[in-house]
């Protein structure tokens, strides 16, 4: 110590170990929670399709049997021929005479005359 002094001298290399030590603080490691998963709501079940419900069939509209023709000698007869025909025809007849000609022969110009009788009639 120097005369005088009421303190010795202390190192400098000292004086910051001694003073101003790092220390360290141990922090908690910080709590990894998961996020909230938002609850889903149940999925609805399919609503099935209704059944289709069939067009009512105006009267006189109805199907018959379409297995016979509809007169005799119809299948040999030309299409001119029907054609000719069915300005005489009931509805009842074109009906059946469209639905048979549909499931026979399938002559357009037959099916032609006959919705464009069966449209005046109705």
């Amino acid at each position: 110590m120097r005369p005088g002094t009421l303190f010795a001298e202390v190192s400098p290399y000292y004086l910051e170990r001694r003073f101003f030590e790092k220390v360290e603080i141990e922090e908690p490691e910080p709590e990894i929670v998961p996020a909230p998963v938002p609850e889903l709501e149940p999925e609805p079940e399919p609503v099935p399709e209704p059944e289709p419900v069939p067009e009512p069939v105006p009267e006189g509209e109805l199907e018959p049997d379409l297995e016979e023709e509809p007169w005799e000698g119809y299948d040999e007869t030309s299409a001119r021929a029907i054609i000719e025909e069915l300005d005489a025809c009931s509805l009842d007849e074109l009906h059946y005479v469209k639905g048979y000609e549909e499931g026979h022969k399938d002559r357009v110009t037959v099916l032609r005359k006959v919705r464009s009788q069966l449209s005046e009639h109705g």
